[in-house]
């Protein structure tokens, strides 16, 4: 994210970019991204925070229930 966000590019260039990174992603990866996008919101705002630094980390488990 923060190479991304440090070109000099339009918005949607970011956009483009960042997607085509996740896609760039074995399926495995991709798919947890898309099970914590789907959970994140029943957890508490604690779990919440917790499992952001630690994905932020590059911790492979990350998701606190």
């Amino acid at each position: 994210m923060d190479l991304i966000q440090s070109k000099p590019i339009s918005c949607s260039e970011k956009i483009i970019l960042f997607v085509e990174h996740v896609l760039e992603q074995p399926a495995e990866q991709r798919a947890m991204i898309r099970l914590t996008s789907q959970e994140m919101s029943q957890l508490s705002a604690i779990s919440r925070k917790i499992s952001t630094r630690l994905y932020e980390r590059g911790c492979t488990i990350w998701l606190i229930f």
